[in-house]
């Protein structure tokens, strides 16, 4: 029985509670997991960065000493190394932590082209001690056995052209360093 004066009164249903309940969620979830991306790349850019900063030191320091340097890339990591004109051979650069081995943050990997060849990259750098002792050993055999590191900075200010891309593995994302001859570098985002 209702009486005269009264007015019906509506309200939310549970259903229609639960399903504004389930969208928020929906929602939330979708700006959480893209925030938890957007630091990712951010993270890529930062690593392309060092790359390319750590690249232009070391073309400034080759044209100021009057030596080369040359960048190993493997799979997760890079180091840079030193020619000795008088032993002829690669070297580690002793004592320098800014040019030591780095590796990438984990579910990270290089793929480089250069001269618009993808290089094979190995898992670890090579152990130049154990390759300067076969390279006297074999000094007449072969010279192509020599190591030699993939991108060289030359004492001139030139570099090898190369294009490196950092590549997230889970959802390739990836940002690309291109360098011309002359050193000049352009970092651009991506994806597969």
């Amino acid at each position: 029985m209702r009486c005269p004066g009264m007015k019906k009164q509506r309200g939310f249903t549970l259903i229609e509670v639960l399903v504004v309940v389930i969208i928020i969620g929906i929602i939330s979830a979708t700006v959480i997991l893209s925030l938890g991306n957007l630091g990712d790349n951010r993270e890529l850019l930062r690593e392309s960065r060092r790359v390319s900063i750590l690249l232009q030191t070391a073309m400034d320091e080759a044209v100021l000493q009057g030596r080369d340097y040359g960048l190993e890339v493997v799979e997760s990591g890079y180091r840079f190394v030193e020619f000795n004109p008088w032993t002829r051979q690669w070297s580690e650069i002793p004592q320098d932590d800014m040019y030591r081995y780095r590796k990438l943050p984990p579910d990270h990997m290089f793929e480089l082209r250069v001269e618009g060849r993808l290089l094979v990259l190995a898992a670890q750098p090579a152990v130049l001690g154990q390759a300067e002792a076969d390279n006297d050993q074999a000094d007449d055999e072969d010279e192509s056995a020599q190591y030699s590191p993939h991108i060289l900075v030359f004492s001139s200010g030139e570099l090898t052209p190369f294009e490196m891309r950092i590549v997230r593995q889970f959802d390739r994302q990836a940002v690309t360093i291109t360098a011309t001859t002359f050193g000049e570098f352009t970092v651009t985002e991506n994806d597969e």
